[in-house]
């Protein structure tokens, strides 16, 4: 059994990793969508190739670190709960605190992570907007405007 902090750590880091090794097909997918049918990206092969050589590893990973800003504490921080309630939630289901007033501690540290869960995903909410919002959102609106919304984002 990992200590708290231990499981956010192992939810962290094995997040990071992961995006890290699949954030290429990541780019790949997100220009096939944007460029359509017509587009110069025809598969997720070809398309990898094409992107290493013409950008290079820029390419492939550019954007990546707001979005492990964005996945990786929202993913440590469910990792931890889940683990932490699933190991504490037979044992109060087993107190039948419905019928017994849990001690102040005990309520608090419940109610500490629900809200931490809850922050994690008003927390990286935001940065989602920005990893999207700037090729979705500024096909929409003016130059001026993608332009202010890269500018923001640089």
């Amino acid at each position: 059994m990992l200590a708290t902090w231990q499981y956010l750590l192992a939810g962290g880091v094995s997040k990071g990793l992961a995006s890290i090794a699949t954030y290429p097909h990541e780019v790949v997918r997100t220009r096939m969508r944007e460029a359509g049918a017509a587009g110069r990206y025809i598969n997720m092969p070809q398309s990898l190739r094409l992107i290493a050589r013409e950008e290079g590893r820029r390419g492939l990973y550019g954007g990546l670190g707001p979005h492990l800003l964005r996945v990786v504490p929202n993913t440590a921080i469910m990792f931890m709960s889940f683990e932490v309630l699933s190991r504490r939630l037979p044992v109060l289901l087993e107190q039948r605190p419905w019928e017994d007033v849990l001690d102040r501690a005990e309520r608090a540290w419940v109610d500490f992570q629900a809200g931490l869960t809850l922050e994690s995903a008003a927390m990286t909410a935001p940065l989602a907007f920005i990893h999207r919002g700037v090729s979705e959102v500024s096909s929409s609106i003016s130059k001026t405007q993608a332009h202010l919304v890269s500018a923001f984002v640089q």
